[in-house]
This record gives C-alpha cells, sequence and structure tokens, in this order.
C-alpha cells in the first residue's frame, strides 16, 4: 500500500517545478537532491503526473508512460530500429546521379 499512503500524503508534502523539456531521469535526479537538501519528501508535477522523490525509476516511468524504464527503452529501441530500416529503404530506392 505504498502508492495509497504517498497520494493521501502528497496534498501535504512541498511541490517543486520542473523545468519543460526535461527528460524522467533528470527530472526525477532533481527532485530527489532538492529532497535531500530540504530534507523533507517532495512532488513535482510531470507531463500533467505527479512524481515522488520518494519513487524509483521504474515507479515514475511507469506513472508517466504506463510502461518500467526496461520496457519503454525496448519499445524505444524496436521503433527506431524499424525507423533506420525503412528510412534506408527509402534512399536505397533514391538514383545514382553520378
Amino acid at each position: 500500500m505504498q502508492i495509497f499512503v504517498k497520494l493521501q500524503n502528497y496534498k501535504t508534502m512541498k511541490k517543486i517545478t520542473i523545468l519543460h523539456g526535461s527528460a524522467i531521469e533528470n527530472a526525477l535526479q532533481y527532485l530527489k537532491e532538492q529532497s535531500k537538501i530540504q530534507n523533507e519528501d517532495l512532488y513535482a508535477d510531470f507531463n500533467g503526473k505527479e512524481i515522488f522523490s520518494t519513487d524509483s525509476i521504474d515507479d515514475a516511468y511507469k506513472r508517466i508512460v504506463g510502461k518500467t524504464k526496461e520496457e519503454f527503452d525496448a519499445d524505444f529501441n524496436k521503433w527506431r530500429e524499424e525507423y533506420d530500416r525503412i528510412e534506408q529503404e527509402h534512399k536505397d530506392k533514391i538514383p545514382n546521379l553520378q
């Protein structure tokens, strides 16, 4: 019930601002650093989802994108490989004008 406790108590936590365009890893690292400096649990809004200074990287990823970091990275790598393959196919179809 760790999540329930977080949700129940997070309104008493101090909210900090994360810069727009930050990567999830960087946002969570900043949140944890500020929590240590201020000696209290903190939370932040990240694209409309709350992340907490007590979160693991997988907790944050699950809350934001619905997957663990490993699952997200694997899906991204599959997408990137397919993108690169299609791009190369298109380049191969361009006639050589030399």
